[in-house]
């Protein structure tokens, strides 16, 4: 435990864990910032994506339903045709049957095309169809719908009352109204297209692999849904009818578009799933990029602290090999507060150096003084016993002998008094050493 103490102490360690928790920091926020915008980038583009496609595949229905309007208008004014219903001839409109089987085979979507008279007179392009046709053809329902469509596709789900083509299969129908030259009513021009013309328009409407494609007229009835149970689901018609642009239902958005040359709407319900897998394919190259910002901050980090750490590890190999010296360190560093160190490092033994010495020459002084002191308590002492042992000689008339020791104290007082020197030569301490010992002869 101390030694993972030791080891998280180290300032390099420091630096490069105090690095790589900042770098964290700045990459966790771009990369959050990243995600958000790209994300929100990508669900705005992926709307305006799917919004256009939408409106597009309007579009093309309603170019070609342009297109099979502009084509009933040329039947229905088509002058041999306006005459042939103003003289309610049969024989007539079986002379221009030509004109209209062609006029057929020009689309392959075109499932029958009818010329059909108000008395009950009708032309097809195809021979296979047959007709039952009333006297008066304003009795016929369906006929009244078709002079009331305003020239608007209709859906037809088994075929019309007036004939049968394929009975059961279904069909967009595009009316025309013919009129003579004082606008009188002479009949109808029939289109009908195969219903499935409009998937040929959406199959490669990309909403997702739930996503899907509906069209519903402007009074609430569904033309198209890929779902055929839907046309007898009443409450899931009702669902359909409530929808409207941007409107989420089971988690996907809803978007409108308009059906020009028709009243119909076209609604593109789409699901998330290629802006999930966009979303995925975000976030898994974002965590990428991030692992590898992260171990290219932790390798910048180790090296950008061994850099900032070298020349305070250089300064502490320099103070350890003074300890031993007592020299100045010098390190080369242009790191401002490591020579702001060095500098007071150096200051720092110039003032140990002159304390030491202070403190040297201090007890030197005081080994001095207290060999003085020690003196100047032996030297009376010293100088007592002596004069005592001059006396005695007296006494005993050793007169030879006083005159040797009175010589050898006056030598030793006189070289005493006369030096304050620390050392002095051999010679004289020699002498010196001779006089007390010629003193303390005689004492014995």
């Amino acid at each position: 435990m101390k030694t993972e103490l030791n080891f998280f102490s180290k300032l390099h360690v420091r630096i490069s864990l105090t690095f790589l928790l900042f770098s964290l920091s700045i990459i966790l926020l771009l990369s959050g910032s990243i995600y958000h915008f790209t994300s929100d980038m990508l669900i705005k583009n992926d709307v305006v994506r799917t919004r256009t496609m939408v409106n597009q595949t309007g579009e093309y229905i309603s170019s070609y339903l342009k297109k099979l309007r502009d084509f009933s208008n040329i039947i229905a004014e088509h002058k041999d045709i306006k005459s042939a219903l103003a003289k309610s001839s049969p024989e007539a409109l079986e002379s221009i049957s030509s004109l209209i089987h062609l006029a057929k085979e020009v689309d392959e979507n075109i499932s029958a095309v009818a010329v059909i008279s108000k008395n009950g007179f009708a032309i097809t392009g195809d021979s296979d169809m047959s007709i039952t046709l009333s006297e008066d053809m304003m009795d016929e329902e369906w006929y009244k719908k078709a002079l009331a469509s305003n020239r608007m596709p209709m859906l037809s789900k088994t075929g019309h009352s007036a004939f049968a083509s394929d009975k059961g299969a279904w069909t967009i129908s595009v009316y025309r109204e013919i009129t003579g030259q004082n606008n009188e009513h002479l009949g109808v021009v029939l289109i009908d297209i195969s219903y499935n013309f409009i998937e040929d328009y959406i199959k490669n409407l990309d909403l997702g692999k739930s996503g899907y494609v509906y069209i519903m007229s402007e009074t609430g009835d569904i033309i198209y849904h890929p779902n055929e149970d839907i046309f007898n689901d009443t409450k899931k018609s009702e669902e359909l009818k409530s929808l409207m642009d941007g409107d989420i239902t089971d988690g996907k958005v809803v978007y409108e578009g308009i059906i020009n040359n028709s009243s119909w709407k076209l609604f593109g319900v789409a699901s998330s799933d290629n802006l999930k897998i966009l979303q995925k394919n975000l976030t898994k190259n974002i965590l990428i990029l991030s692992c590898i910002l992260i171990i290219l901050s932790l390798f910048i980090g180790i090296i950008a602290s061994k850099i900032l750490s070298e020349p305070i590890t250089r300064l502490k190999i320099a103070m350890i090999d003074m300890d031993k010296k007592w020299t100045h360190i010098k390190i080369s560093t242009n790191i401002t507060e490591v020579s702001e160190l060095e500098n007071e490092y150096n200051r720092l033994i110039d003032r140990i150096k002159a304390l030491t010495e202070n403190i040297t020459k201090e007890e030197k002084a005081r080994r001095v003084f207290e060999l003085k002191m020690l003196q100047s308590q032996i030297n009376p002492h010293f100088l007592y016993n002596t004069l005592d042992t001059i006396l005695w000689l007296s006494e005993l008339n050793e007169n030879e002998a006083v005159i040797k020791v009175t010589s050898a104290l006056g030598k030793l007082l006189r070289f005493s008094l006369s030096t304050d020197l620390d050392f002095v030569s051999i010679k004289d301490e020699i002498e010196h050493v001779k006089n007390y010992l010629e003193i303390q002869k005689n004492q014995i």
